[in-house]
């Protein structure tokens, strides 16, 4: 412990040595010290001398940094764009595409893809199928069964439809021919009625001589035994002719009331020909009904069949195949997309009525297809509103358009309003270019190469355009730049050809 310390103890005056020997060697330290001795000292006056040497410092370093003084030139114009009064404001829209030839052919029924006949970029026929479905993954197909099923029956109804027709055209014949077979034995009872009318006239005379007869025969007093035989035989007689002129008046009575059309035989007969021939046409009709039925039936299945078998509806080019063998699909799965061989496509613009029915159709609207602006004319603008409030404005796309559009898509268009004739009379000037204030409005026009001032009167305002119903007229050149006053020189770098528009959307 005795030596640790000792140790320690020569270490600190080794220290103690060399500090001392620093202070004779490095005299910088001294002064530093010997300063900051006297600045404690006196601190104010340190104070004022360091304050001194700064002001003194920074107003040197102000001296050598100030720029050169240059020669003074002539002030240049200023560069300023401008609006030319008699433009027509435009309206930026958005148009939507119908691409009128190119379609997705979707699947109308459920079921399993069987098989794909085409591929992309072939050309296929109207009719022809593009796609074939199937209820079950072993290709069975129920609608095509059902069809099947469907065809047999209407094929056998149309074999045998002759056949039922003819049988109803000869139950009618023997209806028309009982009729008439009841006629006839009409005129004949007739007939039978004279006779035995004949007849009765007859046997009613031999009866009433008999009766006179016998009235003699019993006037006698007292007849003998001849006169009494013949009594007896005129009596026999007479009951002989009483049982045969009862006999024919029932006859008579009979045949009368045969003969008799108002008499309900002959309404039998009458109504047994109408019941008949009106059952007749009833099953005539249930024939062709049933035929038609038939007929509609099979068609109705044939339709079921075709929903799994998709196809084209024109000459077209298969683009996509969406789908692929033993896919399961359901309605309205997209199947396959096809353009026709000769697609078109329009823009539709649904905009507020004040803008459709005032849009210029001499000035050309622009399209705005992939940074290209193409010009187009309306072909339609709806008298009135197509979807909601809106109007709808259509406008054809040229042909060398149609490859960079797709339909149900948006693209901007810049359209051209004209209301009425006050393009021609009334100025619109951009609104970003009109000062107000609380009492007046004022724009910059160019008067030769200076800025002019002028007080306006402003009117509607349309989107980004105003109308200035005076202080201003067509062929002014309107200053758009607001760094301008007036006096000022310009010169004009631009006439503003790119027009500001109205968004209404």
């Amino acid at each position: 412990m005795k030596k640790f310390l000792d140790k320690i103890r020569n270490l600190f005056v080794r220290n103690k040595k060399t500090r001392k020997s620093n202070k004779k060697i490095n005299p910088a330290v001294q002064t530093y010290k010997n300063t900051v001795v006297r600045i404690r000292k006196r601190p104010v006056l340190s104070f004022l001398i360091a304050l001194i040497i700064l002001v003194a410092i920074i107003g040197i370093g102000s001296f050598l940094s100030s720029p050169q003084p240059k020669p003074e030139t002539a002030k240049q114009p200023k560069a300023v764009s401008v609006f030319t009064l008699g433009k027509t404001p435009t309206v930026m829209l958005q148009a939507k595409i119908e691409k009128k030839g190119v379609i997705k052919i979707t699947a109308l029924s459920g079921g399993i893809v069987h098989s794909i006949p085409v591929t992309e970029g072939q050309k296929v026929n109207a009719g022809q199928t593009l796609v074939n479905l199937s209820t079950n993954y072993n290709g069975a197909n129920l609608p095509g069964l059902q069809t099947a099923l469907a065809r047999a029956q209407y094929n056998n109804i149309v074999q045998t439809y002759d056949t039922q027709k003819d049988l109803i055209a000869k139950q009618r014949e023997v209806a028309e021919q009982t009729r008439e077979n009841t006629g006839d034995l009409r005129e004949m009872s007739q007939d039978s009625l004279n006779d035995t009318r004949s007849l009765l006239d007859l046997n009613q005379s031999a009866l009433d001589d008999i009766n006179n007869t016998i009235e003699q025969l019993e006037s006698i007093p007292n007849p003998d035994d001849q006169q009494q035989a013949n009594l007896a035989q005129a009596e026999q007689a007479r009951l002989q002719l009483q049982a045969s002129v009862n006999q024919l008046r029932s006859s008579v009575r009979n045949l009368e009331y045969s003969v008799n059309e108002d008499n309900p035989p002959t309404n039998l007969a009458n109504l047994q020909k109408d019941i008949t021939l009106k059952q007749l046409d009833l099953q005539q009709k249930a024939l062709e009904l049933n035929k038609e039925t038939s007929r509609l039936q099979y068609n109705i299945a044939a339709v079921g069949e075709s929903l799994m078998h998709p196809s084209s509806p024109y000459a077209a080019i298969v683009e996509r195949v969406h789908v692929q063998v033993g896919q399961s699909v359901t309605p309205g799965t997209t199947l396959v997309t096809i353009s026709c061989l000769n697609v078109n496509a329009s823009a539709v613009v649904n905009t507020p009525r004040k803008f459709a029915l005032s849009i210029s159709q001499v000035e050309p609207s622009i399209l705005n297809i992939n940074n290209t602006k193409v010009p187009v004319y309306p072909t339609h603008i709806s008298s009135v509103a197509t979807d909601g409030l809106l109007y709808s404005v259509i406008y054809s796309i040229p042909e060398q358009a149609l490859n960079s559009i797709t339909d149900e898509g948006y693209i901007p268009i810049e359209v051209p309003i004209a209301f009425s004739d006050t393009v021609q009379t009334t100025p619109f000037i951009p609104i970003d270019a009109v000062y107000q204030s609380q009492s007046a409005a004022y724009v910059n026009v160019v008067n030769g190469d200076t800025v002019s001032s002028r007080k306006i009167k402003i009117g509607s305002v349309y989107g980004k355009y105003v109308e200035v119903l005076s202080g201003v007229s067509t062929g002014d050149q309107i200053i758009l730049d607001r760094s301008v006053i007036n006096g000022e020189r310009i010169t004009v770098i631009s006439e503003k050809t790119d027009r500001t528009a109205i968004n209404t959307k």
